[in-house]
């Protein structure tokens, strides 16, 4: 069309040169072939309306296939390589399953029968035997995590069984390696209370955490109570945590010495 175009206006420069006799002349018989029932000029018009006809089909197929490879990229997501935490009915452990299982599948652009899978896959005890009669079929995806949520996701019934937890842990043994496991388990405890907008600032919580104590820790606890002002949860909680880090010091120190000691007797 281009070319056409260009010789067209070559044509009308050269026209322009012709004295009038020949310009009478070539007008007629430049009419005639141009603008003529099948003439060029004419023809030229309905190809270039044909031309954008297909340049707008051209971009909206473009725009459709990329829609397709964007919903197919979307499809085929992988899911990162990250082993789901299997949830088997313990309350207190609702909340952070379900924040893993919403980061690495419930987020991600996968069809909903897929995440249907990866859910009943991580599912074990009770939660799984709820679930098991709802077939594997996308409509049932949300139907089933609303359940799972109502069984299972009540912050009252979560907040009992942190509690629960709280109770039923076994005294501390003696030594500090036992002492620190146990600890960890109560500010775990703690934390997601905390989290849940618990006030966990109270004497009921406090001698809850000392009975867990074994005899010499609950002795160092009681004295430092003797002395400091406003004795809270926190305060005992950091109080513990610096007693047992100056212990683990003190055992490494005395390790480290008797190694040294070791290496200096003469064999």
């Amino acid at each position: 069309m281009e070319e056409l175009d260009k010789q067209n206006m070559n044509y009308v420069k050269y026209y322009a040169t012709l004295g009038p006799t020949l310009k009478a002349s070539e007008k007629e018989a430049y009419a005639q072939f141009g603008t003529g029932e099948n003439g060029f000029l004419v023809t030229m018009e309905q190809s270039r309306d044909i031309l954008e006809i297909l340049d707008e089909n051209r971009r909206v197929l473009e725009r459709m296939n990329s829609g397709t490879v964007r919903n197919q990229e979307n499809i085929n997501v992988k899911l990162p390589e990250i082993k789901l935490p299997e949830f088997n009915g313990e309350l207190r452990n609702w909340n952070a399953f379900y924040e893993e299982f919403k980061a690495a599948v419930e987020d991600q652009q996968i069809p909903e029968k897929r995440k249907m899978q990866y859910l009943k896959s991580a599912l074990t005890g009770e939660p799984l035997e709820l679930v098991d009669q709802y077939p594997l079929e996308a409509k049932n995806y949300k139907i089933v995590l609303a359940l799972l949520q109502k069984n299972f996701g009540d912050k009252d019934s979560i907040k009992c069984s942190l509690h629960s937890a709280l109770r039923r842990m076994p005294r501390s043994g003696k030594y500090v390696p036992e002492i620190r496991k146990t600890l960890r388990k109560i500010e775990s405890i703690i934390q997601q209370l905390e989290n849940m907008g618990e006030n966990t600032e109270h004497e009921q919580l406090i001698l809850e955490i000392e009975s867990k104590m074994p005899k010499r820790i609950l002795t160092e606890i009681y004295k430092r109570k003797r002395t400091e002002i406003g004795w809270n949860l926190k305060k005992m909680l950091k109080f513990l945590d610096d007693f047992l880090k100056l212990e683990e010091d003190v055992y490494l120190i005395h390790k480290i010495l008797i190694l040294i000691k070791m290496k200096r007797i003469p064999k």
